[in-house]
């Protein structure tokens, strides 16, 4: 499965990125989001869904997974 989008596409340590899944993320579950394999620390569900580029972060895919699903972005987000 594909992520529909990302938001931005680029950012330092710490950049919030909006996530559009194509699932629902109805539930009492987070999502466990992932920069390039490594799990983001914060997940803000408020509107929509987003979360923090964590430390360690390195340029790649973005990953959602949620209820058994996981999506992969189709782009790449850069840390720059």
């Amino acid at each position: 499965p594909v992520l529909n989008s990302i938001s931005p596409l680029s950012g330092p340590l710490g950049t919030w990125v909006n996530v559009y899944p194509f699932f629902s993320i109805a539930g009492i579950a987070t999502p466990v989001i992932k920069f390039n394999g490594v799990t983001a620390a914060e997940v803000d569900l408020t509107e929509g869904i987003k979360a923090r580029v964590p430390a360690g972060a390195t340029t790649g895919k973005i990953t959602i997974t949620h209820n058994g699903f996981t999506a992969t972005s189709s782009s790449t987000f850069t840390v720059q």
